[in-house]
């Protein structure tokens, strides 16, 4: 039979559903495929700055470590940043080198490490231990050993947190 109804034949029951449904319920749910991809794109965001955010405080104790033995050999912050950026793991190694490379190009010292810690919170302790050793003078030695095993404990309080999670991931 014809399906196709005249202007004089009543609709059927499946036919006023399916009239609703593609009249009222697709077009409501149109936009829920851009409303999962959107959640998923803010998702990957915040994935993408946690772990940022790990890399940043799983090298900072290496670069404090490195900064510690250079400034207590007697080495400037100035002279000392070219060889802890050269050694210190990504992330902190390039941006002491980037730090580097605009402080040799004429910037002052505290700006440039001020960008580094413009770029990870975390560094923030470093960079004013560093600033305050090459502006004031301060001794640093003592001010680096605390700051490197604070450091270091902050790491190994984030691998933990890291290492109890594991086992919900697997189930």
């Amino acid at each position: 039979g014809d399906n196709r109804l005249g202007p004089d034949r009543p609709l059927l029951p499946d036919q006023v559903l399916g009239r609703v449904t593609d009249q009222v319920v697709v077009p409501a749910l149109a936009p829920v495929p851009l409303v999962v991809a959107l959640g998923g794109l803010r998702w990957s965001a915040r994935q993408r700055r946690r772990a940022e955010a790990e890399a940043w405080r799983d090298a900072l104790p290496d670069a404090v470590d490195l900064f510690a033995v250079a400034l207590g050999g007697g080495v400037t912050v100035p002279v000392a940043l070219p060889i802890v950026a050269s050694r210190a793991p990504p992330p902190v190694g390039p941006a002491l080198a980037e730090a580097h490379r605009r402080t040799s190009h004429g910037e002052p010292l505290a700006d440039s490490l001020g960008r580094v810690a413009d770029a990870a919170s975390a560094t923030r302790p470093l960079v004013a231990v560093l600033v305050a050793a090459h502006h004031d003078g301060v001794p640093v030695a003592d001010a680096m050993a605390r700051l490197a095993a604070d450091e270091r404990a902050a790491r190994r309080r984030a691998v933990e947190a890291r290492a109890r999670r594991v086992p919900v991931r697997m189930l």
